[in-house]
């Protein structure tokens, strides 16, 4: 362990000041204390980063920071170290080890060597993006054909051309092969299987080629571009040198490695060698992306097996191999609290964002952001206050949670799990005791196992579905709107549908593409008539029968077979579309048909014939499909956008009265955006599950800021009170057992009045003995 003293002069003032730094309002603390931390590299240079600017209107706090080990910075703030004194705050990659502290919900802990409670938060994440070429000179992608283009023939000596022979990315043995100034002998010596990472080896550590990887690679030097030190600190060097470049004395290799000082300089230089391969920071990769659309990203492979590529959903998810957490332990004391609340309000606000971008970092965003501010307690109000805190009180989570030691099994559409993940994130915060795993799969599986459907899965007590049910999964109750029946798994369930978000489905490209500069060309979008035509399997004699407007072409040859880019305007690309989108049958793809495919009752599908196949592809897949293939353009639910702002372009869409509205909450909302649908959770009706359940949707129902975060818009005025009623009245009997009980009282009516009528005659009949005695 080693401490590299850091020491920022920001002292608070004993009042609150309240002052304006690049349009942001800063609130100081309310008292003169020394903050004393320990932390892992970016920990440190992110608190640094937010003091410089924090420090200028809160001059007097002052932070002291040590550079310092994860397991080191974890131990010190639960007062657990042998050889440096406790700390109040630590810079952490994650959370608490188990020997240091226990914990019930994940992010307040109890430490074991002493009595401090503490408290984590993540406050960004750090990483590298690995990049190549697209492949191909300009000249070469221009003067190609469109079959000779969708053939790959112009990049098949390209780095990218041989990272998809490899599988379609690199795995993270590959990666330090290519970079690592070892020999191969002393990797092997480390552990690695050389036989299978380089199984083509040349039997020269002087050089480093392509063919190495793959016999059908081209045999050409790799050559290796980076960062300039002078670029964020050397941020991204050093993660690549700790996490790929881990062994002893190992280095980046110097005979074919270059650094640049700009990220123009940098993409031009890999845009012009189609053999090269370079590093740069998550937070380049992401925001810069301007200067980055020239190059491809690659992917890496996970410990799971699959190819990741870095975006915003990959971060979040945790899946990028070469991503970390930077998470802040604090002590939870009132003094500390007080110190570093307004701190870390200013590190979470938008300003202390962009402070974290150009620093390199990528930072936490939306839902993850509100409920950091949530567990700090920033605000006790729901949502937005007067002051402008954010968060949702605490307290509130309380009140809300269902019966302890409980499960809540919840499986489903990609669109719905984005508001599972965040629904439960937060009532987990303050029902710990509850288990809440959430499942993926899709529509189908939703309807499936909220069914018991054993054929996709484990029965659930919630199926999340992007469209209603399908009359071969579910049938709606005449008497009970909302109420399905299952046709299918276990006919005797049934399933109380509940509408959670409104979404709207998104069509996109990626920003910088063929598809975004000829949306551009067009007058900033395409009409319904240009999607349909994009998308549709018919020819186009029979769209033009069925009600297709043909004028929607500027420069159409004729040919039914070809789906060009220049046909919609002669300016735009001679390249083939490449269509992606959901996966067939699910629920956004069968929405996207409805609203699109004006003829689908007759058969009208999308066309998956073409000369490039379609894509099936949702979520993080879908954006790496989009980055990769230029020529593209999709379709993916609006909250998947909106967590790739910075790569994606959701392409306006043209109303019938001529004017082009872009994909927005605003626009979903007022349903101006042309393709809005409303996407559920479908609980088992069941009294023993919807005892758990019912709390949790209500929750979720009653705080709209979780599902705003995500990018979805909430219910709102008679949906919202049709939803809360419906859950009110839940349980919903069975209607034929409803039936039964109602004969049955009528026939125990009829006896109970034929019994009377008995006894009244029995009783004449003994009066009228009496008399006559």
């Amino acid at each position: 362990m080693f401490a590299i003293s850091v020491v920022l002069l920001l002292q608070a003032s004993s009042m609150l000041v309240q002052a304006n730094s690049n349009a942001s309002s800063i609130e100081c603390g309310p008292t003169s204390f020394t903050m004393q931390g320990a932390g892992i590299r970016a920990f440190n240079r992110i608190a640094k980063a937010w003091g410089d600017v924090y420090s200028q209107s809160c001059p007097s706090f002052k932070l002291e920071l040590e550079e310092d080990t994860w397991s080191d910075a974890g131990a010190r703030v639960c007062d657990n170290h042998l050889q440096h004194s406790a700390v109040h705050v630590a810079g952490m990659a994650g959370k608490f080890f188990r020997p240091q502290a226990s914990t019930i919900d994940g992010w307040k802990y109890d430490c074991y060597s002493s009595d401090r409670q503490t408290k984590t938060i993540k406050i960004a994440d750090e990483g590298v993006g690995i990049v190549t070429s697209y492949g191909g000179s300009e000249e070469a992608v221009e003067s190609a054909t469109a079959d000779e283009f969708a053939a790959g023939w112009h990049i098949a000596q390209s780095a990218q051309s041989c990272i998809q022979k490899l599988g379609g990315g690199l795995t993270m043995d590959q990666l330090r092969w290519i970079f690592s100034s070892k020999s191969l002998d002393a990797l092997a010596a480390e552990g690695m299987n050389v036989e299978k990472v380089v199984p083509h080896y040349d039997g020269r550590d002087d050089t480093h080629l392509w063919s190495e990887l793959h016999a059908n690679c081209s045999a050409t030097p790799i050559l290796l571009a980076g960062i300039d030190q002078s670029l964020h600190h050397g941020e991204a060097e050093a993660y690549l040198r700790s996490h790929v470049l881990f062994g002893q004395n190992e280095d980046i290799r110097q005979d074919a490695f270059q650094t640049f000082p700009t990220l123009k300089d940098f993409a031009e230089f890999l845009e012009q060698n189609e053999n090269a391969i370079g590093y740069t920071s998550i937070g380049d990769f992401i925001f810069a992306s301007q200067d980055l659309v020239i190059v491809a990203p690659v992917a890496i492979q996970s410990r799971a097996g699959a190819y990741v590529l870095p975006s915003p959903e990959a971060f979040l998810e945790g899946n990028y191999p070469l991503s970390d957490r930077v998470t802040v332990g604090l002590w939870n004391t009132p003094e500390v609290m007080a110190i570093m609340r307004p701190f870390l309000r200013f590190g979470l606000s938008e300003e202390g964002s962009r402070i974290l971008t150009r620093a390199g970092y990528w930072p936490i965003t939306g839902w993850e952001r509100v409920l950091d501010e949530t567990r700090l307690g920033l605000s006790d109000s729901i949502g937005r206050d007067e002051d402008g805190k954010t968060g949702i009180s605490f307290q509130r989570i309380l009140d809300s949670c269902g019966p302890k030691n409980q499960r809540i099994e919840i499986a489903g559409s990609p669109d719905v799990h984005v508001i599972a993940r965040t629904w439960d994130s937060f009532y987990l915060s303050g029902c710990p005791t509850i288990k809440m795993p959430v499942e993926t799969g899709g529509s189908s599986v939703g309807a499936a196992r909220v069914c018991a459907n054993r054929l996709l899965g484990s029965p659930v007590d919630i199926g999340t579905m992007s469209r209603s049910f399908k009359p071969t999964e579910g049938v709606e109750r005449t008497e009970s709107p909302g109420v399905f029946d299952c046709t299918a798994g276990d006919e005797e369930r049934s399933a109380i549908q509940i509408d959670v978000a409104y979404d709207g489905i998104t069509v996109i490209v990626k920003q910088g593409s063929i598809g975004d500069e000829c949306q551009q060309i067009l007058g900033g979008g395409i009409s319904m008539h240009q999607l349909r035509w994009i998308y549709s399997s018919y020819s186009d004699e029979m769209l033009e029968e069925t009600g297709w407007d043909p004028n929607s072409l500027k420069n159409s040859d004729g040919d039914s077979a070809t789906h060009l880019w220049s046909e919609l305007d002669s300016r735009c690309a001679q390249e083939e579309i490449n269509l992606a989108g959901d996966k067939i049958g699910e629920g956004t793809y069968d929405i996207f048909k409805q609203f699109v495919l004006t003829d689908g009752s007759n058969g009208e599908t999308i066309d998956v014939n073409r000369r490039l196949p379609y894509a099936e592809a949702s979520g993080s897949e879908m954006v790496a499909h989009l980055w990769n293939h230029r020529d593209t353009i999709g379709f993916i639910g609006y909250d998947h956008y909106y967590a790739n702002l910075g790569i994606l372009r959701g392409v306006p869409l043209q109303t019938t009265d001529g004017e082009y509205i872009a994909p927005s909450a605003k626009t979903i909302s007022d349903r101006s955006y042309p393709i809005v649908r409303n996407v559920f959770m479908n609980l088992h009706n069941d009294p023993r599950s919807l005892a758990n359940t019912i709390p949790y949707v209500k929750f979720g129902l009653e705080n709209p800021l979780m599902v705003e975060t995500v990018g979805l818009v909430p219910l709102q005025g008679k949906d919202l009170e049709e939803m809360m009623s419906r859950l009110n009245n839940a349980p919903f009997a069975e209607e034929e057992e409803e039936d039964s009980r109602n004969v049955a009282l009528i026939i125990g009516l009829v006896v109970a009045g034929i019994a009377l009528v008995c006894l009244v005659c029995t009783l004449l009949l003994w009066l009228l003995y009496q008399l006559n005695l």
